[in-house]
C-alpha cells in the first residue's frame, strides 16, 4: 500500500463505523438510514481511491476511479434527503427530492458509459487520479444547486425558530 492512500483508507474506515454505529443505534428510522447510505457512498469514494492510489495497473486504476466519482454522485441528493428527514420536511421535498436522484441517476448512467463526465485519468507520483470531462461542469452545476437547495432547508428553518 502506498503511503498517499493512507488518509483515504482510514477516513473510509471511519466514515463506515461511523455509519454503523449511528444506523444500529435506531435501525428502524429513516434519518439513520439515510445517514448510514451517506456513509456507503463515501465509503466506496474513499476506498476507490485509497486503492487507485497504490495499483500500478491503468486498468484497474481507471475502473476505480469511475467507481469513485459515480459514488461522488449520490452524494448531494443524499445529504439533501438526510436534511429533508432531519427538519421533518420529507413530505412536502419528496417530489424534488424524487427528481434529484432520477437526474443524478441519469448523469451515473453517463459517468459509466461514456467519456463526457468523466474523462481518462492523470497519472501522478501519489497514484492515478481522476480527469473532468467537456460536461462535468454540468454535474457541478446539478450538484450545487441540489446542496444549495439542501442548505436552504436549514436555513428556512432557523429564520422561522427566530
Amino acid at each position: 500500500m502506498n503511503i498517499y492512500s493512507l488518509p483515504n483508507a482510514i477516513g473510509s474506515l471511519c466514515v463506515l463505523y461511523t455509519g454503523v454505529f449511528v444506523f444500529w443505534s435506531n435501525r428502524k428510522s429513516r434519518l439513520h438510514a439515510s445517514f448510514f447510505a451517506f456513509c456507503i457512498i463515501m465509503l466506496i469514494w474513499l476506498g476507490s481511491y485509497a486503492v487507485a492510489f497504490s495499483t500500478s495497473d491503468p486498468q484497474i486504476a481507471t475502473f476505480l476511479v469511475r467507481l469513485a466519482c459515480v459514488a461522488v454522485v449520490y452524494t448531494t441528493p443524499m445529504l439533501y434527503l438526510f436534511a429533508a428527514l432531519y427538519l421533518n420536511k420529507f413530505n412536502s421535498e419528496k417530489k424534488y427530492i424524487y427528481a434529484c436522484f432520477a437526474i443524478f441517476t441519469m448523469t451515473f448512467f453517463l459517468f459509466i458509459f461514456s467519456n463526457l463526465f468523466l474523462g481518462d485519468y492523470y497519472k501522478y507520483p501519489w497514484g492515478y487520479y481522476s480527469k473532468a470531462g467537456p460536461l462535468h461542469p454540468l454535474y457541478l452545476l446539478l450538484g450545487s444547486l441540489t446542496w444549495g437547495r439542501g442548505l436552504f432547508l436549514f436555513i428556512d428553518k432557523k429564520m422561522w425558530q427566530s
